[in-house]
């Protein structure tokens, strides 16, 4: 969406790529703001910190086996595609807190992403950032393990739009406008599919098979959130408001299926008496999907390119 002094989200566009095999070569590449497109090869793994990404930037996998160990943070920075990548959080070893942290910045598209395992929360938009696009990716946790009763990786959380309880009108007020389409949200998560605070969220076509979870899709501190055409499979409360505190929201729910779902399916105001404006329309273009399981299934997730489809589009160029 334009807007922030953008058009449209095009990051490295056509630059020559460069080729990133070491976390050396990655910091290298990506955290000024020169435009530049990053064609990672291999697992890169970012230790116990996250790496930072500058402006004007396309980062994609070289094939299946091309992703990030560890996490990435696009802070303050604008233009960014991230594109065809594995983000495992590593969980239980320590590491950053989440796979993927946007904080502060615009323009930003993460498409086709596997994101997995993080000790906080595997994709984070928060900060006053805006016009955020999350598409065709997979988002799901390998364990809950249980130990002596006790679920010891309890924080299975997801994706959050938004921080804070009420108190970070001045950043996020009017900001957070994020849309989620054709991801799968599987196994094992809990919770965040996302949640949303302040933020305005489009949230359609996802797949959701998250069994056992606490809720999927929930709203509060001033969030206006439109979900529509999703699939939710066994899971719990599929979208709902969240807390019982002073602070307005609004759902907009429709076209949805529900499979052998259970608990709230929250819609409308969550106070009568402080309205929030209502998601009902866009100021882009989409399309619905059937409703069929292997629509999402069969393409959401990361690194689909294979290597010789770089080197036809001429990726495979170091520099």
């Amino acid at each position: 969406s334009p807007g922030e002094g953008l058009e449209t989200t095009t990051g490295g566009g056509k630059m020559t790529p460069v080729v990133a095999s070491s976390l050396e070569e990655l910091k290298k590449y990506v955290t000024d703001d020169f435009p530049r497109v990053i064609v990672v090869d291999g697992i890169i793994d970012t230790g116990e910190n996250t790496v930072s990404i500058g402006s004007n930037k396309t980062i994609t996998g070289i094939d299946e086996n091309s992703g990030i160990a560890g996490g990435i943070h696009i802070y303050n920075s604008m233009n960014v595609i991230i594109n065809n990548l594995n983000f495992n959080g590593g969980w239980p070893n320590s590491g950053p807190d989440d796979c993927i942290d946007i904080s502060g910045s615009h323009h930003v598209w993460l498409n086709h992403l596997s994101v997995w395992n993080s000790t906080d929360g595997n994709i984070d938009i928060k900060a006053g950032s805006d016009y955020i696009t999350v598409s065709w990716c997979k988002i799901w946790y390998t364990d809950d393990t249980v130990v002596n009763g006790k679920d010891v990786h309890g924080h299975r959380l997801s994706c959050l739009i938004g921080s804070g309880a009420g108190d970070h009108d001045a950043t996020d007020m009017g900001k957070l406008h994020v849309t989620y389409h054709h991801n799968w949200f599987g196994n094992n998560l809990d919770q965040r599919m996302p949640r949303v605070m302040y933020g305005r969220a489009h949230i359609y076509n996802n797949y959701y098979t998250a069994k056992d979870n606490t809720y999927c899709v929930g709203a509060d501190c001033y969030a206006s959130v439109l979900i529509e055409n999703n699939s939710f499979n066994d899971v719990n409360n599929p979208h709902q408001f969240h807390y019982d505190n002073e602070y307005p929201a609004s759902i907009v729910a429709r076209g949805n299926l529900y499979n052998n779902t259970s608990g709230t399916k929250d819609s409308g105001q969550k106070k009568e008496n402080n309205k929030v404006s209502p998601f009902e329309t866009t100021v882009y273009d989409y399309k619905f999907v059937g409703l069929s399981h292997n629509t999402v299934r069969g393409a959401a997730g990361g690194a689909v390119l294979c290597a010789e489809t770089l080197k036809a589009k001429g990726y495979i160029t170091k520099k």
